[in-house]
């Protein structure tokens, strides 16, 4: 009985389970057919497999080989399965149960099959949605590990503690782990699960780390056939990846169709989960500056152009966009500021037509230095000098301000407009057009620089200023504010347009001067000489710029002075006679009085002439042109042409007027130019041209330089020829009426001689010596003042010259001394300075009126002779009356008085040499009839005649008295010694041995003088020797210390006589007496009557030479008489008989002049036959009290 458990009885449920198992089956037909008995059926019955108690029917199948379990289909095992498994919440023995059970074939896998779940194998019901999408992926467990079907299986998951897996837990379990190793194909499938599984609860639980493994996973084959990583891959959804990048670096199609492309929605999610595996969907700012570098480095390859722009025009775009909606990416701005990967904005083609831009067509540039496009005007401003960048976003206050942190510009820099201007001003223009354009583009610089502070540095030197109608740019310094005359300078000086003033704070600041200055005029004169130096003439239109330049110039340095050519200017173009500019300090400029046709036309090939400045409107005043010449800086100056040319008198033509010193044409020019009163005008003059800013002393002195040696040389002919450096200039000889030349101290004056003394002819010298005089003063006398010089030479004493002074409204401005009115005081004593003045000649003679030196008590005082005492044995012993301030003249020895000395002008010579020494004479009046020697006593030629002349003087010296005898050596002792002779040294020096040899013979005894046989006695003189030593020297130290001249020089007006001269006069006034005489009764009483004129002008001429040593000036016979008759009593009926004489009909005009009578008269005829006699009467009695007064 012990396998009836085994054995099944019959019972419709899994009865053929279990006998498809092997089990026995009861026949239950056996025992009814075989009417076994009932009870031991039922017996048996117990014996028997329960078939409804699981436990039973599991302790019998765990015991039959599995193999057996083939036997039945997957529902009976199924049901099978689901019956034991009903028993184990009633087993006795769970465990036991349990155990058993799990070792049974039943339970049905995912993939169908029946397995037993014991033993060392994992045991997982999977409850999977996707088994069926993705069987591939759920074969990837191990061996070690069993899935059930989860509909068959899910109730064992408490009963046999089972865990159910969900598609999510099989996931991560089992495919993430090896997702790493998994082919493409399961890859994809693996992502399709995720798909799948991403609306699963549990999704975002596991997501982090489903992300974190899937990331590395390469499940994207790219367009190379590599597979790839999803963060390899950019979203082509970001517009920026699809300008920027590659098509290999976006998801392949393929991949897409894989995923089902069909489903959109799936798609999306898809991408989604691609960008959360790390495909590249968020636009970094890495992303961006990458971006912007491959821009920079496909612009330097000259990439396809269309693309690059297109691409860098969304980039910026995207930068832009990015930092506008967060300001925390500003630094995105500066990180791209000098990356090159903008393409600039285009520039206006009429802008591109006149200059290239700044940045060529194709090249990118940088954030950083360029302007926003925000006013399209700004593009006149700086299109050649910075570049401008378009922001193709919205232009907010913030995105500007984070623009120009990065370092771009909102408006344009001052510096880059000034540097446009800089590059644009030497560009062409040819067309309209294009003036057109640059006139805009210079205007719009000029409103927006003087709008804005910059510098002006970089335009100095640069054509930047419109003129010519905008047809050409010029330099600053070739332009003005305002220019006078502005037409004469163009193209050379320009001045600011009209309508271009408003821009004037503007040309201030580059250096536009309000008016020329002498360095733009000094700049007009260069441009023209750099055009011009090598051609032979200049055009006309440049002659008229140099004339109008060389008149602004001189006219600016004359207001301004010469600081406004010293420091700026080094050189200066001056325009030359030959119409050409040259270096100012090459040329030579006509500041000499020559003759300008005689002077020029001989210079010409020697020398280049400073054009005149008269032909440069600068007027005919040639002062004011010596003036402006002088103002010009030393180093720019031209050479003055006085400082190399000089006029000479040609000597070995010159025949020299036989009269010599009785002259009467020259002698009244000598006297004239002498005279005090002539001096005293011309320090008024000298005084008046400086406003009296030269003092007294000073115009006296120069006087002094100037006309202290005067020289009158009279000539038969005067010719005259230029030197230039010392070489004679040809074609220059001229014939002169007058010269005056310089000679060391001297002043010579030529004058070409001439016999009419007629008014007409002393004018016309008068008015050349003038010119001669104020060129020797050096122009120090006013222009207007020329004709009251010829004035002053005219006026006859110190009376008229003060007349003449007040009629022309000149002040009398110098200081005069009642000295120079009256002569000084008889008695006075003679200034110690003068003594040198007095003359030791024994022999001279005296006359009436004269002013003397007179000794007494060892001291010289002044004294006048009265008269000439008769009974004189000898020259020496004459003895005078003499006015010495007493009540009455006293008696005085001729060796007691002396001559005041006067210079003598020298004689002239063929060589000048001569004719610098003037050696002084004695002023002395007519030598009585008996004299052998001249008025005018002068040291004697050779050492010979001064030996005959000593013996002379001492023959008649020691016939007289011991006292007398002893004044007269004296006189001669100091006469020849050398101190008192300065300038005859070697003659004194001979003569005074001989006298000294001389004196001591006759001292002693041993010689005798000539003309008799014996001495009047011894004397020894050498006692005195040491005093007369010390005198002499005395009177040369004072002479030495003297400046103020001598006596003449300071007592113009005292008397000097002259008997002689007055003798010759009246001797010629008898001729002419004789004369009229022997007209008498032939018809021609004119001639008479005009002789007898003669012969009374004559007389009164001798009188005037007995009073005063010169002849009258231009007075008339009536007046003459008037002044005459008061110089002696014997004379003052004078003017009656001059008057008797005029009634008779002498008067020097009607008796020559046809028009001095009504016509048809003329002279003769008109006089009365017998007045002739009674004229010749009256004017005989005039001569012979004449005759009584000199003689």
């Amino acid at each position: 009985m012990k396998d009836m458990p085994s054995v099944i009885q019959f019972a419709p449920e899994r009865s053929d389970i279990l006998f498809k198992l092997g089990f026995m089956k009861l026949n239950n037909t056996f025992f009814s057919e075989t009417h076994v008995d009932q009870q031991i059926h039922s017996l048996l019955r117990s014996e028997l497999m329960n078939v409804s108690d699981a436990s039973c029917v599991l302790d019998q199948v765990y015991n039959i080989n599995h193999s057996e379990f083939s036997q039945l289909s997957s529902n009976e095992k199924s049901e099978l399965q689901s019956f034991l498994h009903s028993g184990v919440s009633k087993a006795k023995d769970t465990q036991d149960f349990q155990r058993k059970l799990r070792s049974l074939p039943l339970f049905e896998t995912i993939f169908g099959e029946r397995v037993r779940i014991d033993g060392h194998k994992e045991v997982f019901i999977l409850k999977s949605e996707q088994l069926g999408k993705f069987p591939d992926l759920f074969l990837l467990t191990n061996s070690n590990t069993i899935f059930l079907k989860y509909l068959e299986n899910y109730h064992l998951s408490q009963s046999l503690n089972i865990k159910i897996l969900t598609d999510m837990e099989f996931l991560m379990k089992f495919i993430l782990p090896v997702v790493h190793t998994l082919k493409e194909k399961l890859v994809l499938q693996c992502f399709k699960l995720l798909l799948s599984l991403q609306h699963d609860c549990n999704y975002c639980k596991y997501k982090d780390k489903i992300i974190s493994s899937m990331k590395t996973v390469k499940l994207i084959r790219n367009s190379q056939g590599s597979l790839e990583t999803a963060s390899y891959f950019f979203d082509d959804s970001i517009e920026l990846y699809k300008k920027m990048l590659p098509e290999e670096r976006f998801v392949p199609e393929r991949f897409w169709s894989e995923v089902d492309d069909r489903n959109p929605p799936k798609k999306i999610q898809a991408k989604e989960l691609l960008r959360e595996l790390g495909m590249k969907h968020v636009l970094s700012n890495d992303e961006i500056i990458n971006f912007a570098y491959q821009l920079e480095s496909k612009a330097k390859e000259n990439f396809q152009l269309e693309e690059l722009k297109e691409k860098s025009s969304f980039l910026f775009r995207t930068a832009l966009t990015k930092v506008s909606v967060d300001k925390n990416n500003e630094k995105l701005l500066e990180s791209i500021a000098d990356i090159k990967f903008i393409f600039p904005v285009t520039i206006q083609k009429e802008l591109r037509d006149y200059h290239q831009p700044f940045v060529a067509e194709g090249s990118a540039v940088k954030i950083r230095g360029s302007l926003m496009d925000i006013n399209p005007k700004d593009q006149e401003l700086i299109w050649s000098s910075m570049p401008i960048i378009h922001l193709p976003v919205y232009q907010s206050p913030e995105l500007l301000r984070m623009m120009k942190n990065s370092g771009a510009h909102d408006q344009p820099p001052p510096q880059c407009v000034t540097s446009n201007m800089s590059n644009i001003c030497q560009s062409p223009c040819q067309t309209d057009k294009l003036i057109k354009t640059r006139a805009i583009v210079f205007r719009s610089s000029y409103t927006f620089l003087q709008a804005n502070r910059f510098d002006s540095r970089p335009l100095a030197g640069l054509p930047i200023v419109l003129v010519e109608k905008d047809k050409e740019l010029v330099k600053t310094e070739d332009t003005s504010l305002f220019v006078p005359s502005h037409k004469d300078f163009r193209p050379y000086l320009y001045k600011i347009p009209l309508d271009d003033l408003i821009y004037k704070e503007f040309f201030k600041k580059i250096g536009v001067k309000q008016n020329p200055t002498a360095v733009e005029y000094s700049n007009v004169l260069a441009a023209i000489y750099a055009e011009t130096c090598d051609k032979p003439h200049l055009n006309p239109n440049q002659l008229t710029t140099v004339k109008r330049a060389v008149e602004m110039l001189f006219r600016l340095i004359k207001d301004q002075g010469v600081k406004s050519l010293v420091n700026d200017v080094k050189s200066l173009y001056l325009p030359a006679v030959d119409g050409k500019l040259y270096p100012s300090c090459t040329l030579y400029y006509n500041d000499t009085t020559f003759e300008t046709k005689r002077f020029e036309e001989a210079l010409e090939g020697e020398v280049l002439l400073l054009e005149k400045l008269s032909e440069c409107h600068l007027g005919k005043d040639t002062y004011e042109h010596h003036r402006l010449v002088k103002l010009l800086p030393p180093n720019l100056q031209p050479k003055m042409l006085s400082q190399v040319t000089k006029e000479k008198v040609l000597e070995l033509h010159i025949e020299l007027c036989e009269l010599e010193t009785d002259c009467e044409f020259s002698g009244w020019f000598d006297q004239h130019l002498s005279s005090f009163a002539f001096r005293h005008g011309l320090i008024c003059l000298i005084r008046a041209w400086s406003q009296g800013e030269i003092i007294h002393e000073d115009a006296a002195e120069m006087c002094e330089k100037t006309f202290g040696s005067i020289q009158i040389v009279c000539c038969k002919n005067l010719e005259t020829k230029l030197w230039l450096n010392e070489q004679p200039l040809e074609k220059t000889a001229t014939e002169n009426d007058v010269f005056v030349t310089r000679v060391q101290e001297d002043c010579v004056f030529y004058l070409k001689h001439n016999d009419d003394m007629a008014m007409k002819v002393i004018t016309e010298v008068v008015m050349t010596l003038t010119k001669e005089i104020i060129a020797l003063l050096g122009n120090r006398i006013a222009p207007d003042h020329l004709p009251v010089l010829g004035q002053l030479l005219m006026c006859d004493n110190l009376q008229d010259v003060q007349k003449t002074l007040a009629k022309n409204r000149i002040q009398d401005s110098t200081e005069t001394k009642s000295l120079f009115f009256t002569p000084p005081a008889p008695g006075t004593e003679v200034p110690k300075e003068w003594h040198d003045s007095l003359d030791m000649n024994i022999l001279n003679n005296f006359e009436e009126g004269e002013y003397v030196g007179y000794s007494t008590d060892n001291k010289y005082i002044y004294a006048v002779i009265v008269e000439e005492l008769p009974g004189n044995s000898g020259q020496l012993s004459r003895r005078y009356k003499v006015d010495i301030g007493e009540e009455e003249p006293i008696e005085v020895s001729c060796l007691d008085i002396y001559q005041i000395k006067r210079e003598k002008k020298a004689k002239h010579r063929r060589t000048c040499k001569s004719t610098s020494c003037m050696e002084l004479e004695p002023l002395v009046g007519a030598v009585p009839p008996h004299s052998q020697s001249s008025s005018t006593r002068s040291l004697p030629a050779s050492v010979d005649e001064a030996k005959r002349e000593i013996d002379q003087c001492l023959a008649e010296i020691w016939t007289l008295p011991a006292e007398e005898r002893h004044k007269a050596i004296k006189r001669l002792y100091l006469r020849w010694h050398p101190d008192k002779n300065p300038d005859h040294q070697l003659l004194a020096n001979e003569a005074f041995k001989y006298l000294m040899s001389r004196v001591d013979e006759l001292s002693t005894g041993k010689g005798k003088t000539a003309g008799s046989s014996f001495s009047r006695g011894h004397q020894d003189f050498r006692d005195f020797y040491q005093q007369w030593n010390q005198e002499a020297r005395y009177h040369q130290n004072n002479r030495q210390r003297s400046s103020g001249g001598g006596f003449w020089t300071n007592n113009g007006n005292v008397p000097q006589p002259n008997k002689e001269e007055a003798q010759r006069w009246c001797k010629q006034a008898r001729c002419d007496l004789n004369a009229a005489n022997k007209d008498t009764g032939g018809g021609s009483t004119e001639w008479c009557l005009f002789k007898v004129h003669q012969a009374v002008e004559k007389s009164l001429t001798a009188a005037e030479y007995k009073k005063h040593g010169h002849p009258p000036s231009g007075s008339s016979i009536s007046a003459l008489a008037t002044r005459v008759s008061c110089y002696n009593p014997q004379l003052t009926n004078l003017p009656q008989i001059v008057q008797n004489l005029k009634t008779l009909g002498v008067d020097a005009k009607k008796t020559q002049y046809p028009n001095c009578h009504r016509y048809p008269h003329i002279p003769n005829g008109q006089f009365k036959s017998e007045n002739e006699m009674q004229a010749l009467e009256k004017a005989s009695e005039l001569l012979s009290a004449v005759e009584a007064y000199v003689n």
